[in-house]
């Protein structure tokens, strides 16, 4: 199942890698190891707990927020050093991967082929190929409009190892969603996207403390409407898009004791056929300071971008770890928050959103705490909770949930306070482990029905070596609507030792129930599905 995570994580990762805002600056070793910087200060913190085996997903993976919640995830504004996913655990000569194929209905297929060779003498690297497809959604049948194909093809090609560690990566996507008979002139629309990532640490001298590193990355992309060749001109014609980004950047770190010290800058170009330019810089000076088992850090920097001009992000704060602790992590920053709405990113959300216009960075003052217990006989625990209000005319990009003649969801930009909380707990014992969360807003979720989750999730598996089957499921409930619970179940065996298979069921109690599940209350989701699949390690 690792596998399976760190397969998904190449085509997100390389795509478009980020780095938080907070103050931790990892060497570029550590980021191509995977572990990365620490979680984007733009999103409520993951609490750190044991959670059963995740059914294997007949979709691309979608975000943490409930699918039916149409607030659209942001990311964090990049900096120099990008993370590079790790490549997966060799088996024999020094290369390994797994491909795995699966098929159910509604017309569902899956396939990922994953390739990696570890890093050594020569470089190391990951090719991975994954496609995923739904044709016929709920009682609707194939080929009238109700279906969704992603496919998705990245490399990657890294050197940990070497006096000057690098790394680069290009990842193509193409995205198809049909417009469900919605629109009088168009069957479907899709999104093709090329992008690429590298980093090089130029400079390193250990005994001193001193590192220098360069990083570039960007992209092209284009969406269109698609037409049956014998239609005639559009009444409503849906708008082609397409552009490309560009950002270099440049950092230089500093270690002497427990203290460390970072300067990193980075300009960013952005250019859309129809919308023009958008020229963004930043320079941001990081501070850290560890007194084991704390960590003070403070950031201060100063970001501009030719629409809207000038702004000063910072962040200051403190961590704690102790995992021998009831308290075993604990955090807690505040500051002014900035945050890049890229459109590519907001359509992996939803993906009938209008393609049009450039990026919008988006400020907000924050605050955010989060706290991880361990507690004896096997259980663990969270709290944590993100507080956030616009800061002047710096809104955010949301979808309004209402389609405009070309069928299209409309975008809106808008003013909010948002305080966002969540609570978990889970148990692992013997072949046991179960845990159940609540995410909850409590002030302004703009265009969003329902806002509070509850998730339970349950596994009960062979812990051998051999893991030679595993049963789990989750559900989850909106609290304050009226959606119909979210219930995934699904069964694994393993036959020979590098051959798994898979039964899962996705949206369980869509399959049997007349009710349909919406996206922004007009298009269908793709609901439930059963699927069997295959997969080969080697």
């Amino acid at each position: 199942m690792k596998r399976n995570l760190i397969a998904f994580g190449i085509a997100t990762l390389v795509s478009g890698a980020v780095l938080a805002s907070e103050i931790t600056v990892p060497d570029l070793e550590t980021l191509i190891r995977g572990s990365g910087s620490a979680v984007p200060t733009g999103a409520l913190p993951e609490l750190s707990l044991p959670k059963p085996v995740v059914i294997p997903e007949v979709a691309p993976a979608e975000p943490d927020i409930p699918e039916d919640t149409p607030n659209i995830a942001v990311t964090d504004t990049p900096t120099a050093d990008i993370p590079a996913p790790i490549p997966p655990k060799v088996t024999s000569g020094g290369i390994g991967g797994h491909a795995e194929l699966g098929s159910g209905s509604p017309s569902v297929f899956h396939g990922d082929v994953l390739v990696a060779q570890e890093d050594g003498d020569l470089p190391g690297f990951t090719a991975a190929f994954s496609h995923d497809s739904a044709d016929g959604y709920g009682t609707k049948d194939s080929g009238r409009g109700y279906f969704d194909r992603s496919t998705v093809l990245s490399l990657l090609f890294f050197h940990i190892k070497a006096s000057h560690p690098w790394h680069a990566g290009i990842t193509a996507r193409e995205r198809s969603d049909g417009l469900q008979g919605l629109s009088q002139d168009y069957y479907s629309i899709s999104t093709r996207t090329v992008d690429w990532t590298g980093a090089l640490d130029f400079y390193r001298n250990e005994d001193a403390g001193l590192r220098a590193s360069l990083s570039f990355e960007g992209g092209v992309y284009s969406f269109a409407g698609e037409r049956p060749l014998s239609a005639t001109a559009p009444v409503f014609s849906v708008a082609d898009w397409r552009g490309f980004r560009m950002s270099p950047g440049l950092s230089f770190t500093a270690s002497r004791g427990e203290v460390t010290a970072g300067l990193h800058g980075s300009y960013e170009v952005e250019s859309e056929a129809e919308a023009g330019d958008l020229q963004s810089l930043r320079a941001d000076l990081q501070l850290s300071w560890l007194l084991d088992p704390v960590t003070l850090f403070a950031t201060a920097g100063v970001f501009y971008d030719s629409e809207e001009g000038i702004l000063p992000p910072f962040e200051a704060g403190l961590r704690y770890e102790r995992e021998d602790s009831l308290f075993s992590k604990a955090h807690i920053s505040g500051g002014l928050l900035l945050t890049r709405q890229n459109i590519v990113d907001l359509a992996l959300e939803d993906p009938f959103i209008r393609k049009a216009g450039l990026s919008v960075y988006a400020a907000d003052w924050f605050g955010k705490a989060r706290l991880d217990l361990s507690i004896p006989s096997g259980f663990s625990a969270g709290l944590g909770l993100l507080w956030r209000r616009t800061w002047d005319k710096r809104y955010t990009l949301v979808s309004t949930g209402t389609a405009g003649v070309d069928g299209l969801i409309n975008l809106d930009l808008v003013s909010r306070e948002s305080l966002e909380t969540e609570a978990s707990v889970a148990r692992a014992v013997g072949i046991w482990n179960l845990g159940v969360s609540w995410k909850a807003e409590w002030m302004d979720a703009p265009y969003v029905d329902a806002v509070h989750w509850l998730t339970a999730n349950a596994e009960v598996a062979d812990r051998s070596i051999h893991e030679l089957w595993a049963l789990f499921g989750d559900i989850s409930v909106a609290v304050d609507g009226d959606d119909l619970p979210r219930l995934a179940l699904g069964f694994s065996y393993r036959p020979l030792g590098r051959l798994k298979l898979t039964l899962s069921a996705q949206d369980l109690l869509y399959l049997v129930s007349a009710d349909e599940r919406l996206i922004n209350d007009i298009y269908r989701e793709r609901g439930g599905s059963v699927m069997l699949s295959g997969r080969i390690d080697f």
